[in-house]
């Protein structure tokens, strides 16, 4: 993962999320607060993006080793071996969690910051489960769930929607209902909710004011994010190839974990075969010398399924051959909230459920490894699951080189990225493709030309270039990302043009791509009293093959006002005419 933290940049996302890290206080309206919450690291990295996806693959990797770690129950580990087996285990099961960045999609966003605050809840969970009454240490647990319900809330409030009722079910599930801790964890999320929006520099009613204006304003762009839409079930298509990926690893996994059921020394060495054969798989996919070709798909995802399949054929089985009793040890709690936490992140989102719920697809893994207690408890030792293990190391292994290869709305990292760009002058470089260095060093020199400055407003009508106004030190208007390509792109950029002063509308630059396939029509900013002979035309140049999304090259064309004192007096009678 960090070899590759520097390479790529997308565009339209990643654009997105460092404009919202960047002037987190910039907007009148919010779907999410994490450009908030990642804003004092990015001022300390002093806005260097690699530092940012570092630190953002370590949250998710320590905060899934954490969970890993409450989930193995070696009470007490016996001797230092054990003790360093259980970290040995934690480390290997929390590497699923770079199922995530499938997609390469590495900075810091609101998606990535949700999966970790329902992991923080999860570990919270599975500790108020282990402990008894309400001690310190079960208070403590309380406590942390508060801070994580909190955290997802600013993440992303749909999911926050869907965890309360989660997490509450669940302590009456697991017979570990207190009304004095749930009580302290609803306190505690109070809190830090009360306390966040003057650390945010805004009042409480400020604060909430402008989420409920961002729910408002997001139902206008028409993207599948209303309550309504929210309550779905989504199809799932994997591919044929994609099936026999799924029924090896089921059989593989199953076979190495029987070999060690066994008991000979014999069948015990095939089944370390057996992992060292899927272990240099792994290795091999990892370092991109496999074709991971077949993991090729929308739902590729969902394939982390098969691991939790492999523990249930593992149990029948054990059932059967055994006689292995599962109803009596797997906390039945433990995996119903480990296997409803993907849906919990999924929920809200305008993508497939399938392709959302994928990328918290660490707790599926999570929840096999809560089924494999039974045979832990019987048969010596969390050995058994390594084989399961290496599976999921495969599966996501897999995901991550099929990523490289085709990573979402850029060319091929894994083909090599060799040039280096320092984005909006800050930081360390990020290597791109040549094609990708050009396009933004071209923008830049022509736009500096011009007389841009770094701060300067600019309104992005080409609907998919915000990495573009990052780079360029622009204040994007309005919105972090002037969305294009929705049935209700215009209304929303009409929208949010409508909160802005017009003292900064008359000051903006415009950007334009006229034959774009995301363009958004000048005629938004008439809808303020704006008209194009108002602007010179003062730079243009081409986009690059697979900037945003798309190979084909476009024109962008670059406006600079020069009728500042006109365009805001315009603006002012165009809204009073309309009683705004």
């Amino acid at each position: 993962m960090t070899r590759y933290s520097a390479h790529g940049f997308d565009f339209t996302d990643e654009g997105f999320y460092l404009n919202w890290i960047s002037t987190p206080f910039a907007w009148d309206w919010l779907v999410s607060y994490f450009g908030f919450v990642w804003h004092p690291l990015y001022t300390v990295f002093a806005g260097d993006v690699h530092l940012l996806r570092v630190a953002n693959i370590g949250v998710t990797f320590g905060l899934a080793y954490w969970l890993a770690l409450s989930l193995i129950a070696l009470d007490p580990p016996t001797s230092a071996t054990s003790r360093l087996r259980r970290h040995v285990i934690a480390s290997a099961s929390a590497t699923v969690a770079f199922a995530l960045f499938d997609g390469w999609l590495i900075t810091p966003n609101y998606n990535t910051l949700a999966v970790q605050g329902l992991t923080l809840a999860a570990v919270a969970l599975i500790l108020i489960e282990k402990f008894e009454g309400l001690s310190r240490r079960c208070s403590n647990a309380y406590m942390l769930l508060g801070f994580a319900g909190a955290l997802v809330f600013l993440a992303k409030p749909s999911s926050a929607a869907a965890l309360a009722p989660t997490a509450l079910t669940y302590l009456w599930l697991s017979g570990k209902w207190n009304s004095r801790g749930v009580l302290l964890s609803i306190a505690v999320a109070s809190g830090i909710l009360a306390i966040a929006p003057y650390l945010f520099g805004v009042s409480i009613i400020e604060f909430y004011a402008k989420i409920s204006e961002g729910m408002r304003l997001a139902t206008l762009l028409e993207g599948g994010h209303g309550l309504i839409s929210a309550l779905r079930i989504d199809h799932i298509a994997l591919t044929s190839s994609q099936f026999l990926i799924a029924a090896a690893v089921i059989t593989i996994c199953s076979l190495a974990v029987f070999l060690q059921l066994a008991g000979s020394k014999l069948f015990s060495g095939l089944s370390l075969i057996i992992c060292c054969v899927m272990s240099s798989i792994c290795l091999l996919f990892a370092g991109g010398w496999l074709d991971a070709s077949s993991f090729q798909g929308f739902h590729r995802r969902a394939l982390m399924l098969a691991i939790p399949a492999t523990s249930v054929v593992i149990l029948l089985l054990g059932r059967l051959v055994r006689n292995i009793n599962t109803s009596a040890v797997v906390s039945w709690s433990d995996l119903a909230l480990l296997s409803f936490l993907p849906w919990v992140a999924a929920f809200g989102s305008n993508n497939n459920y399938w392709w959302s719920a994928g990328a918290a697809s660490l707790f599926w893994v999570f929840a096999a490894i809560v089924l494999f207690q039974p045979l832990v408890n019987r048969d010596g030792g969390w050995n058994l699951v390594t084989p399961v293990i290496l599976g999921a190391q495969i599966i996501t292994a897999g995901l991550l080189n099929q990523t490289l290869s085709l990573p979402y709305r850029q060319p091929s990292i894994s083909a090599g990225l060799a040039e280096e760009v320092v984005l909006a002058g800050k930081g360390g470089p990020l290597f791109l493709s040549p094609v990708s260095a050009d396009y933004l060093q071209e923008a830049h020199d022509k736009a500096i030309r011009s007389g841009f400055l770094s701060g300067t407003p600019l309104i992005d009508l080409s609907g998919r270039s915000p990495g573009l106004l990052y780079h360029l030190g622009a204040a994007s208007v309005a919105q972090p990302w002037f969305i294009g390509g929705y049935k209700g792109s215009h209304r929303l950029a009409v929208a949010t043009l409508a909160l802005e002063s017009c003292d900064r509308v008359a000051r903006s630059w415009v950007l334009l791509e006229p034959e774009g396939p995301r363009r958004i029509d000048f005629s938004v900013l008439t809808s303020v009293g704006v008209e194009f002979s108002d602007y010179s035309v003062v730079a243009a140049w081409q986009t690059q093959p697979y900037v945003g999304g798309y190979y084909r090259r476009y024109t962008q064309v670059l406006l600079k006002p020069h009728n500042h004192v006109g365009v805001e007096n315009s603006c002012k009678l165009t809204r009073a005419e309309a009683g705004n």
